[in-house]
């Protein structure tokens, strides 16, 4: 039954009743879709590559046979000058009237006078524990520290470390250096007195003048 009221068979003339468009170039389209989106995100990537560079300030160059950026920057140098040795709580060492030492425990002044002798005064913050000191500096002490239970002095031109112990009967004792070798600083401590050499040696010794250790110090 033809529900159209017309022949079964179309005419071969007539137009279809539904239009079939078929498009020849949608495989190009969507090959042209994809490449351009990848495009993009290697745009993207390079500008996101650049921005931190310049923002990071690093530059860099692709190498010829390697993808991976290569640094610009030279590495730093493995060997530094070492810091010009100082001690604490001291003034310059040109003044007249300077302080050596200056800690909880007292306070240890160097006076100068213009013919060039030289004199020593240590003040103890608790006079009950120790009682004021007053030495001639005929070796020239040029730097010093102060603890509870001694009083180191050295200077470098002799290289000869004195102390001289607070603590039960007063005795002093001292140590020379080896010629190569120039004390930088000292520093005192309830059990222990160091000085610093310009060998790179670190000398431990006791309160009562025994060394116990020697450290070196490598360059680089």
């Amino acid at each position: 039954m033809n529900c159209y009221g017309k022949d079964s068979k179309a005419d071969a003339d007539a137009p279809d009743d539904v239009e079939m468009v078929e498009r020849a170039d949608d495989g190009n389209d969507l090959d042209n879709l994809i490449e351009n989106y990848n495009s993009d995100d290697d745009d993207n990537a390079i500008s996101l590559e650049k921005l931190k560079n310049e923002t990071l300030g690093l530059g860099t160059v692709r190498d010829e046979d390697e993808s991976r950026p290569v640094s610009r920057h030279e590495p730093a140098a493995t060997t530094v000058p070492p810091q010009a040795p100082f001690q604490l709580s001291a003034t310059p060492g040109h003044l007249e009237h300077r302080y050596m030492c200056w800690n909880d425990i007292g306070i240890v002044r160097c006076h100068t006078q213009e013919n060039g002798e030289s004199t020593i005064d240590v003040e103890f913050h608790d006079t009950n524990l120790h009682h004021g000191i007053n030495l001639n500096n005929y070796l020239n002490h040029t730097m010093a520290s102060l603890s509870a239970s001694v009083l180191v002095l050295a200077c470098e031109t002799s290289s000869k470390l004195v102390c001289i112990s607070l603590v039960g009967s007063s005795k002093e004792w001292s140590v020379s250096m080896p010629d190569t070798e120039e004390i930088l600083c000292v520093t005192a401590g309830s059990d222990v007195v160091a000085c610093a050499t310009n060998a790179r040696l670190l000398r431990l010794f006791t309160p009562m003048g025994t060394q116990r250790q020697m450290m070196l110090r490598l360059q680089g």
